[in-house]
């Protein structure tokens, strides 16, 4: 089939600057290469390197950084009325649309962009193929969301958990999910970054953090858990992440508590700032545990299954979908009061069962192998 793919607007495709959705996109475009199931049109804000057309995919780009862009956009924010988005995400549709609507598409597949349904819905009869990463659904209004639910022709979702929310609209709708993949093997037989590169020896038992530095990816509760430990000295954590996807620098107030928390433990905790993604499988291959201990419903996250891929004991809570990533291979916990003693718990036995800490290794390594990337491009395609 001849499928539009509409990307986010902020982040291009082919990701050159990271992001996960930008990833999955590149994941299953690269496999249909392979293939050949589909023709691709990729609509996206324009790389910073020069991109060419595939066998089976060409790109649109659109140069959002240039001078007639802005200027043409701050004209359409003047006359705007408030809809699904904001007026910088609803002008990137508004510079393709009439690309779009004029395409013969057998298909048009919006990336993480369901509002844009209401809009394309207006011109073009072509089945509007919507993909959630995310939990967006109420974002605009459940008024606004219904009538999503019944332009789509059909939602496919990252976990069962977003499919859930999607189905609790109340509007009969054509949902599915497939689950997120990586590239299993890049994080499989990464060569791990020296120990002394991270402040800490080649005896410690390192714990992992990775990921953004939020209230509610608990990285509180971990670092509390981590004082219950000062009775084993050579468990030692790792923070790899800042308060945003770019900035290495940990300046906000919650940031610089935890700061305050580390240093009441001398030498126990490392703190790396931002890492460039391409890095990160070796940062975690320097690593014994990782823990991430999610305080929200995190819609399928991708750094569980990184971290299995490494073959890390993954610790981590029932929230999201992340029980689905996991499955019985990793050790979850509920949210409630006794979160930061059984983080505690659980890392003490995996410092102190060795046969115990190789168990859950395998498991989890085992388990990753479910998400590798061509098996979800393989699925997700044939739902297209």
């Amino acid at each position: 089939m001849k499928i539009a793919i509409i990307t986010s607007g902020l982040l291009p495709v082919p990701a050159q600057k990271g992001g996960a959705v930008e990833n999955l996109i590149d994941y299953y475009i690269q496999y249909n290469e392979k293939v050949g199931m589909h023709d691709f049109t990729v609509y996206s804000v324009k790389p910073p390197r020069p991109v060419q057309d595939g066998r089976h995919v060409r790109y649109h780009f659109v140069d959002a950084e240039s001078f007639f862009y802005r200027m043409k956009r701050k004209l359409y924010v003047r006359g705007f009325k408030q809809g699904y988005y904001d007026a910088y995400l609803q002008y990137f549709l508004h510079t393709i649309l009439k690309d779009v609507v004029a395409g013969n598409y057998d298909r048009i597949l919006l990336e993480n962009r369901p509002g844009y349904v209401l809009e394309l819905s207006r011109h073009t009869q072509v089945p509007l193929l919507v993909h959630l990463h995310t939990d967006t659904m109420y974002a605009g209004g459940i008024e606004l969301d219904k009538v999503v639910c019944e332009k789509a022709s059909k939602i496919l979702t990252v976990s069962d958990y977003i499919k859930s929310r999607v189905l609790s609209i109340g509007v009969e709708v054509c949902a599915k999910s497939v689950i997120n993949g990586i590239d299993c093997a890049r994080f499989f037989h990464a060569e791990a970054v020296p120990r002394s590169k991270v402040g800490f020896t080649d005896d410690d038992f390192v714990v992992v953090y990775f990921g953004r530095v939020d209230k509610i990816k608990g990285v509180r509760e971990l670092l509390m858990a981590m004082k219950g430990l000062m009775d084993l000295p050579k468990v030692k954590l790792l923070i790899i992440g800042a308060n945003s996807f770019s900035n290495s620098n940990l300046e906000d107030d919650y940031a610089l508590a935890l700061k305050a928390l580390a240093e009441a433990m001398p030498g126990k905790v490392s703190f790396t700032g931002f890492v460039p993604y391409d890095q990160m499988p070796s940062y975690l291959k320097t690593c014994d545990v990782a823990v991430l201990p999610s305080l929200c419903d995190d819609a399928c996250p991708l750094s569980v299954i990184e971290a299995m891929a490494c073959g890390l004991p993954m610790v981590s809570t029932v929230a999201g979908g992340i029980p689905e990533l996991c499955g019985d291979a990793a050790i979850l916990f509920e949210r409630n009061e006794q979160l930061v003693e059984n983080l505690s718990s659980a890392v003490r036995r995996l410092y102190e069962d060795t046969a115990y800490c190789k168990q859950v290794s395998l498991q989890c390594l085992e388990r990753s192998k479910q998400f590798d990337k061509d098996l979800f491009a393989e699925k997700f395609l044939r739902e297209l």
